[in-house]
């Protein structure tokens, strides 16, 4: 009997050790999707962090860039991955609120498949055009471009993006009309907008920052609620009488669903010290990033409430062909012209329908006004991403 007491005592410690080797997280590296191009916001933001976070837990974080079908190949993948903690995604309301909101079917389920880490800042959107743009302000832009219904186009970092929507709530706000074109992140588009392609866009400051600094793109206004400290002399559009103008990308962390809770309060822990660590946050401010790092369940309530609020504007009418449909809800109008094949898109070969058939140029579909596509561009849309309403399959990539 004392012999079996002894060695139960002398397993105790091995026992308490293989325990503890088991439960303690991160014992590896952390591998961090970043669903847009490298030089972006996201990847600022993630490679910022990640830099402070890899030096807190003793660990690489491998930022790992995947862009592509409006976040959703990112999105899908890390829905896919181990749910170990050892997969993390940089999401913004594009992937957890607009996409959900655009397609009838997704690859994922922003609520069944992942689950929110932290809330890691605000990106607040800035109007911004070419420099050879003759728009002397956001009125005139505003002015000349309403002066054209159809003849202005502009540039997101992805059809479904912040950037995007950010655009389609000015045009429902001031009444607009222009045809989107969709990059595969802010980077690209602006390297667009800055040539001249694509007269203007919707851009965080964290992407921006070296254009507008250098003079390649010239800001107009900004959709927050005051002025930007970074940019003193540049309006908010409720000061130039737009006062529902307000659009930031939220990017947050999150994991798969079945992450355990543990290793969930782990990463929040520590992704959030990195936030606060006061080199990253006047880093991150300085770019132009409102910094935030709250709870799981804080993000949570902010993507609720972010899905109403999204959700509020009215059902757009749509005249299609020779028959008018009536999309499920305000953002279908935007869906429409996902999948449209502009002819005069300038370098819209880095855009994700690049490989598309040329037809003619559809003028998009501005929110609250009924557009009149011609048969063609209907035809290319319902072959690229389905029809725009209710029996709509799944989108096509």
């Amino acid at each position: 009997m004392k012999k079996l007491l002894a060695a139960a005592l002398v397993a105790v410690p091995f026992l308490a050790a293989t325990v503890a080797a088991q439960t303690a997280f991160p014992s590896k590296p952390i591998r961090w999707l970043v669903p847009y191009a490298a030089g972006g916001g996201s990847d600022f933001l993630a490679r910022t962090i990640g830099q402070r976070l890899s030096t807190q837990v003793g660990q690489p974080v491998l930022v790992d860039n995947e862009p592509g079908g409006n976040t959703a190949l990112a999105a899908a993948e890390t829905a896919r991955a181990p749910a170990d903690g050892y997969t993390v995604l940089s999401a913004d309301n594009g992937t957890l609120v607009f996409n959900p909101a655009l397609y009838k079917s997704l690859s994922y389920s922003p609520a069944k498949d992942l689950a929110p880490v932290t809330l890691m800042g605000r990106f607040p959107m800035i109007l911004v055009v070419g420099p050879a743009s003759d728009a002397a302000s956001a009125k005139d832009f505003i002015a000349k471009a309403k002066a054209k219904p159809g003849g202005t186009n502009y540039a997101s970092a992805g059809a479904g993006s912040p950037h995007h929507l950010a655009m389609e709530l000015l045009k429902v706000e001031a009444g607009l009309f222009m045809v989107h074109v969709p990059y595969r992140g802010a980077a690209p588009a602006l390297a667009d907008v800055a040539g001249g392609q694509v007269p203007a866009m919707m851009v965080d400051l964290a992407a921006g920052a070296g254009f507008i600094k250098g003079g390649k793109v010239k800001p107009l206004a900004v959709a927050n609620p005051t002025r930007l400290p970074q940019l003193p002399e540049v309006p908010t559009f409720a000061e130039l009488g737009f006062k529902n103008v307000e659009a930031a990308a939220l990017v947050g962390m999150v994991v798969p669903a079945a992450t355990p809770p543990e290793v969930i309060a782990t990463l929040n822990k520590q992704v959030v010290a990195a936030i606060h660590d006061p080199a990253v946050h006047q880093r991150l401010i300085d770019f132009g990033v409102e910094p935030v790092g709250n709870t799981p369940a804080q993000f949570a309530e902010l993507l609720k409430n972010e899905t109403a609020r999204w959700q509020k504007l009215g059902p757009v009418h749509t005249t299609s062909g020779d028959r008018v449909v009536e999309p499920r809800g305000w953002m279908q109008g935007a869906r429409a012209q996902q999948g449209l094949r502009l002819a005069s898109a300038g370098n819209a070969a880095d855009g994700p329908f690049a490989r598309q058939p040329e037809g003619k140029v559809c003028q998009g579909v501005p929110l609250r006004v009924a557009l009149l596509a011609c048969a063609n561009a209907h035809a290319a849309s319902r072959a690229l991403i389905g029809p725009p309403w209710h029996t709509s399959s799944r989108p096509r990539k």
